[in-house]
């Protein structure tokens, strides 16, 4: 059964750095894809075909809140300029899914005042980019040293984004041929992890690069004498790029030059190597998203560095991952 998820799990909210869950009461986020009516005459219902046009609306709602770098400094300046926006509604987790955008950012914000009663403020995001679910790599916590977060990685097998699905069989083969009862969705080079596949001589259960042979089928470079049943895969590696996602609360330099943000990934058993490197951070708040094309790996870290010279230098920063 699926974790259920209220809004005691709401972890952060931020957009351009902002930090805006302290305010809010209630939060609305919607996605739109947009149909047209395509309904040839003798039929009786409408029939409806994808445009390819996808459209995000945000609205928010709560308190008035006049502090220094929270809601009412960040509606009323993120009108118009281009935004990322960070909201953890399944909490402030390492691994766990959180939703991202960015784009430019058209805003309606009202504050609303009545008497004997608190001021409230409302406010409506329309999105023109991405929209993505994204994975937590470092949660939105202080820092106030270089450092990374190589030995509490993500492993994308068990962040609960991975995509997988049901074995039907594995055939007889040099390279055994996995068949789905499903569309498996893969590509070829990625690699999957596969678990519970009874009665394969040799097993294929194990982390598996896959050849994709048509929906259905793909093939494991596994020399099978004795075909197997049953089973789940799951991707371990993924072919399709992604995003990554710096959110930069508040920063201190302490006399350094900046803050170096890299996210960075591994197949399992190897070394930890760069995937991307975030635009270098000078002020706060930030926020800043940066694609990335190929592969990426099964292990996602994060490393930090305050470059040059100075001393005690703090910052409180959130990263994130979202797969292509």
């Amino acid at each position: 059964m699926s974790t259920p998820y209220g809004s005691k799990d709401y972890g952060f909210f931020l957009v351009g750095g902002y930090e805006l869950i302290g305010a809010e009461t209630n939060l609305d986020a919607e996605r739109i894809a947009h149909l047209q009516k395509a309904t040839p005459p003798g039929v009786a219902w409408p029939t409806f075909r994808f445009t390819g046009s996808r459209e995000a609306i945000l609205t928010q709602d709560g308190f008035f809140d006049a502090t220094a770098n929270q809601a009412n400094a960040a509606l009323c300046e993120v009108s118009g300029s281009a935004k990322v926006l960070c909201l953890g509604n399944q909490g402030n987790v390492l691994g766990r899914a959180m939703l991202c955008a960015s784009g430019t950012w058209s805003e309606v914000y009202k504050r609303l005042l009545a008497g004997q009663t608190l001021h409230r403020a409302t406010a409506t995001y329309g999105v023109s980019g991405a929209v993505e679910d994204a994975v937590i790599l470092k949660t939105l916590s202080a820092i106030s040293a270089d450092g990374n977060s190589e030995s509490g990685s993500v492993d994308h097998t068990t962040d609960g984004t991975a995509a997988g699905g049901a074995i039907t069989a594995n055939s007889i083969a040099a390279a055994s041929v996995v068949t789905c009862p499903k569309p498996h969705g893969l590509t070829s080079g990625e690699i999957v992890l596969i678990a519970g596949v009874s009665g394969s001589d040799p097993t294929i259960n194990g982390e598996r690069v896959v050849t994709v042979i048509d929906t259905l089928t793909y093939s494991v470079p596994v020399t099978v004498t004795t075909g197997g049943t049953g089973g789940t895969f799951r991707r371990a590696s993924t072919a399709g790029g992604g995003a990554g996602y710096l959110q930069v609360k508040a920063l201190s330099l302490g006399g350094h030059d900046n803050l170096t943000v890299t996210i960075r990934h591994k197949v399992t058993g190897g070394a930890f190597a760069d995937l991307l490197t975030f635009t270098v951070v000078t002020a706060a708040p930030a926020g800043i998203r940066i694609p990335v094309a190929g592969t990426v790996n099964q292990h996602l870290a994060v490393s930090w560095d305050f470059t040059g010279s100075g001393s005690g230098p703090t910052a409180t920063i959130l990263v994130g991952f979202a797969r292509g």
